[in-house]
């Protein structure tokens, strides 16, 4: 595939996989070198940015509705885009609002304390960092520090509904990048070294629009706590395991034509870890993806761990 290809669809993957409104760098994921070889640890004593880009529960663009319109704009042209933009504004404004009562369920969730402390336990692991020089950052607000550095590990978390309403996602956006100062240290340019997309899903089965509404509505606030904490704990624990060891290895590896499957579902990638109640695979091999899914049975207390 020629690089300047497969450049253009993994830009459009990071694009479609984030929140709407969300002020994550795509276009420097699109340049971003796959797979490159990283040092283990990263550095002894490496700068961390986690940067929390939306409030509340968001609505992710990697929906019907969106993808289409998306990638008729890169095969098409522009006016394959225009054409569809209303119906994909309309699309998302029913989405937003049929996932309002679990938005607001979920509203009084501590989700930036709760992940912030996840990954301070998980980032002095072994393959990232002894002693991690770790900040947090507001996409809205804060100023980056334009201090230049070899390898910066930026990490931009989220919590998210598909515009389908089949999946409640945990999402990390993680880049390394090299940080370059501009204008007599004014202004600063990050390059990208690596990059990875770590997810965690919780599921329900297909249905109408109205009986999705339904199951999810069966959740009381206290069981999307639960689904919440493990969401958080289960994407930390992918990112420090990617850069152990066994984690490292798999970055060789291809996932074509490999799957694991869960109370009778299919989960392409290469399976990673394996249990009666959630699965994590690894998709992709140029373009890793690292996903993880835990099916729905039926709404209870909590989401059992």
């Amino acid at each position: 595939m020629p690089r300047s290809l497969s450049l253009f669809l993994f830009a459009a993957f990071a694009f479609l996989s984030l929140p709407a409104g969300a002020q994550i760098p795509v276009y420097d994921w699109a340049r971003a070198t796959a797979n490159k070889p990283q040092p283990a640890p990263l550095a002894e004593r490496l700068p961390v940015e986690i940067v929390f880009v939306h409030d509340g529960l968001a609505l992710d663009r990697s929906v019907n509705d969106t993808a289409v319109p998306a990638i008729s704009f890169g095969l098409f042209g522009f006016a394959g885009l225009a054409g569809s933009q209303s119906a994909t504004n309309a699309a998302r404004e029913r989405a937003q609002s049929r996932m309002r009562p679990m938005a607001e369920a979920m509203s009084s969730y501590p989700f930036e304390t709760t992940m912030e402390a996840a990954l301070r336990a998980k980032l002095s692991a072994e393959g990232i960092s002894p002693d991690p020089q770790i900040s947090i950052r507001n996409n809205r607000s804060s100023v980056v520090s334009p201090s230049p550095s070899p390898r910066i590990l930026t990490i931009y978390p989220y919590y998210a509904m598909n515009g389908e309403l089949t999946e409640l996602r945990v999402k990390l956006f993680v880049q390394i990048v090299e940080r370059e100062t501009k204008d007599n240290g004014a202004r600063y340019r990050d390059k990208p070294r690596f990059n990875r997309i770590y997810s965690f899903a919780f599921q329900i089965e297909d249905g109408s629009a109205e009986e999705k509404i339904e199951r999810w509505s069966a959740f009381e606030a206290e069981a999307f706590r639960g689904m919440l904490d493990r969401g958080i704990e289960q994407v930390a624990e992918m990112l420090a395991y990617d850069f152990s060891v066994a984690g490292r290895r798999e970055w060789r590896m291809s996932s074509l034509k490999k799957s694991a499957r869960l109370k009778g579902r299919l989960y392409r990638g290469l399976p990673v870890r394996e249990t009666p109640e959630w699965v994590w695979v690894r998709t992709g091999t140029k373009l890793q993806g690292f996903e993880g899914y835990q099916p729905l049975d039926r709404p209870s207390a909590s989401a059992d761990r």
